[in-house]
Parts: structure tokens; sequence; C-alpha cells
């Protein structure tokens, strides 16, 4: 038996610019589930599930700020230092709860990570 999770893409936490959690050696690749399923394949294993896990309730109050008005952000440097961006995700932490009233729910935002259960046939 073969069990793997890791971050998947597309995801909102993949959009969010300057989280730790992104940076070497957290995660260096997102996986979609749909690759999840393909080595599976390669490796000779029969996939039993490969789906998305969906964020919690505090990750989508987090994601929340990225429907704020701020500007895009840089894709070079992959951290970059910016006032804007660091305030937007400071704000979604102090408003928490409020925020999805202030900005609405915004669409269903889709898994976080993706996960692998696969098996010898």
């Amino acid at each position: 038996v073969l069990i793997l999770a890791g971050p998947t893409w597309p995801s909102v936490p993949a959009r969010v610019p300057d989280m730790a959690m992104n940076a070497p050696p957290h995660h260096l690749d997102w996986w979609p589930s749909a690759a999840l399923r393909s080595l599976a394949s390669r490796l000779g294993l029969e996939a039993m599930e490969a789906g998305d896990i969906p964020g919690t309730p505090a990750q989508h109050r987090v994601y929340a700020a990225l429907r704020l008005p701020m500007p895009a952000a840089p894709l070079d440097p992959a951290f970059p230092h910016s006032w804007w961006l660091h305030g937007r995700m400071v704000l979604a932490g102090i408003l928490g709860k409020l925020l999805p009233a202030l900005v609405g729910n915004g669409p269903a935002y889709p898994g976080t990570d993706a996960i692998l259960l696969a098996r010898k046939p």
C-alpha cells in the first residue's frame, strides 16, 4: 500500500504571496490529483483513491484576503518584500471571521492538498 499526500495545484495556498509554507524545504512542488494517479500507474499500482483534501475554515478565512483590492503579486523573486502583500495577510488574520462577512464568501475554494491511496494489484 502506498499513501502519498502533498500540496495540490491549482490551489489557493499556491497563490498566496510570501506564504512561508510554500518556501523550501516545505513545498518544493505541487501535485494535482491527476498527476498522483499517473504516478501510481507508472509504478504499476492501482489507485484506490486520489483526490483533493478541502481546506479548513481557518484557511478559508485567510484566503478571503486574496479578494481584497491589492496589487498583483510579482512572480520574481518568489518571496518579494511588499508592505501591501504583508498587510493583506495581517488584515486577514486580524479580521478573522469578520472578513468573509465584509467581502463575502466568494467562490468555493479548491482543495489544498492532494492525496493518493494506491496498492499493488
